[in-house]
Order: structure tokens, then sequence, then C-alpha cells
């Protein structure tokens, strides 16, 4: 039996909701299980999972969870079978949705794009190109602006030489061919990103580090409880970096894969997030983890159908249904 506690704080000031509040599990003893709305499929709670309004949870006798809501409220689940609500106003984040761009076939920017970002001096990074062995490098937002012709990499620290970006001011970077025009509009193959105002980044700070002062869990309960409040939050970029990092692990290595298709989705990057799905589905039904089947299966499912492809959606669901 284990049970952790950690303290939070609430960004409802910055983050708009799109989804509905949230909690975050931070203990639990014995077994349990949760069922979305409007999903039928029961997947195995644990430790650093996002509860939602609505969400149903079934708990093996003498089972409980402890959620946290906003406000450093709690809610401990004890009964078999009970509906999951955080108290009125208390949900523990919002994820970011106001920003957030429509679903990009192709891109290019890869970060920060969709996204909250902490640092004043974000790392950029991008898809390389074939011909040109330069780019332009542009940051923008506002009467901001800086760029530079760095080589085709696919990335770019930020300079130390290039003004800091403020403070909750929105940005938008663009990586260009050199003889593009630096002018021209970043179209549908880049997305805006958000730096957070002053307040909320320390308050995110003081939760991140209470979330690293944690003691006593397993390396994939860490990686969920990180990576998942960076989501929550908006900072997606984080997240996704966080979690390439633990891919390289064989311990979170599945775990990450699967909530990396996830963090690429929150930005829009459809195109970005669709083979870690896939790959993701594939290696979690040949161990039969029913927690990543059901998470890269979900996803699947509804980009699927979003794009028409309903063979494909159908041997998902069938995926899905067999896992149960």
């Amino acid at each position: 039996m284990k049970l952790v506690a950690i303290a939070v704080v609430t960004l409802a000031t910055t983050l708009v909701p799109i989804a509905q509040a949230a909690g975050l599990v931070t203990g639990m003893g014995g077994q349990a299980t949760v069922r979305r709305t409007a999903v039928a499929i029961a997947v195995p709670l644990h430790v650093g999972v996002q509860l939602n309004d609505s969400d149903q949870v079934l708990l093996a006798p003498g089972s409980f969870v402890e959620v946290l809501c906003g406000g450093l409220t709690r809610v401990s689940l004890r009964e078999p079978v009970q509906v999951f609500r955080c108290p009125s106003g208390k949900s523990v984040f919002n994820w970011n949705g106001k920003d957030m761009p429509s679903p990009r076939s192709i891109t290019r920017v890869l970060l920060p794009a969709g996204t909250l970002v902490m640092s004043q001096r974000p790392p950029i990074r991008w898809t390389p190109g074939n011909t040109a062995s330069q780019v332009r490098v542009v940051v923008r937002g506002g009467d901001f602006r800086w760029e530079r012709l760095v080589p085709d990499t696919g990335s770019l620290p930020y300079p130390a030489d290039a003004p800091p970006l403020e403070r909750g001011h929105a940005y938008r970077a663009l990586v260009l061919d050199p003889d593009a025009d630096p002018d021209m509009t970043s179209g549908p193959l880049n997305s805006g990103f958000k730096v957070l105002g002053e307040d909320e980044a320390k308050q995110a700070e003081f939760l991140l580090a209470e979330l690293d002062a944690l003691k006593g869990l397993s390396p994939a309960e860490i990686l969920q409880l990180k990576s998942r409040a960076r989501l929550l939050i908006g900072l997606n970029a984080e997240a996704i970096e966080l979690i390439e990092r633990a891919s390289a692990d064989p311990v979170t290595a599945l775990t990450a894969s699967s909530m990396l298709g996830t963090a690429w989705l929150r930005t829009g990057c459809v195109a970005c997030a669709v083979p870690v799905l896939e790959k993701t589905l594939e290696k979690a039904s040949a161990t039969g983890d029913a927690a990543a089947i059901h998470e890269s299966g979900r996803l699947l499912l509804d980009v699927y159908r979003k794009q028409n492809r309903n063979s494909a959606a159908e041997a998902v669901e069938k995926q899905l249904n067999a896992s149960q």
C-alpha cells in the first residue's frame, strides 16, 4: 500500500480550459480501474493518472484512491463504484487549449509550438530540409523580432546574445529557407507559443519542485506525475523533452512512448503523434499492457476517424475491445 501527497497550485488565471476539470492521482492502495466518459473500457488506475469530472472509478475491496484537486483540496475515493468529481472550482489544472493549433499534416517547426513555455529562452526544434545547408530562424511577436541564419541541424539553443522573451507574451517561431521572404506569414505549418506570466511561472516552478522532491515512487510513477503535470499545465514542449529522455530507459520506455503521442497531439502535430502512437499500440499489444493499449488506442481511434481512415479505425477498435 502506498500513499503519496504533493502540493499543488491552480493556474486557472492563465490556462483556459477546453477539457473537463481534472485532478491528479497522488496515492492509492490496493487495485483500482477507471472508465472514462463515453469509453466502455475500464483500465488500471495508478499514481500520476489524470482524472476528469464524470470518470467512473471502480475499487477492489479494501482499496482507495487519493486525488489532488486545486487549492490543495484532496478527494478520497473509497466506495466500490463512484463517479469522480473535483469540488466546484477546484480543478487541479486545465491544460491550455486557447492557443492550440489546428492539426498540421506537415510540420517544419516542431517546438516550441502549440505550447506554453516556462523559459524566456526556449530552445527551437524543426524538421531539417533536404536541400538547404542553412535556414533562417525567426522568432517574433508584436513588436518583438529576431532572426538568425544557422546550419540546418534541426535544433537551436536560444542564442545568448538574442533578447529574452517577455513573460505573459505570445510568440511564433518560423524556420525558413535562406532566400525566403522574412516577412512571410507562418501559414498552417507553424503555430504559436506563449511564455508563462511571472506569477504563473513561480506557481508552476513551485509545483514542479514539489514533484522533484517526492520519494518512494517507481520510475514509471515519477514519469507519470512529472509528465502529466506538465501536460495539464500546458507545458507541452517541456513534457515532450522529459518523455523523450525517459524513452531511452527500458524501465520507462513503454510508458514514455504512450505519453509522447499524447504530448505531440496536445501541440496539434498529428503527423508527429501518429507514428509514436502506432508503435506504442503494437508494443503494448505484444506485452499485454492494458493502460498503454487504452491510451494509445483511444487516441489513434479518434485520429483515424477524423481522417476517415475507417479500416484502420475498425482494426484499432477491435484491439481495444479485445484488451478488456
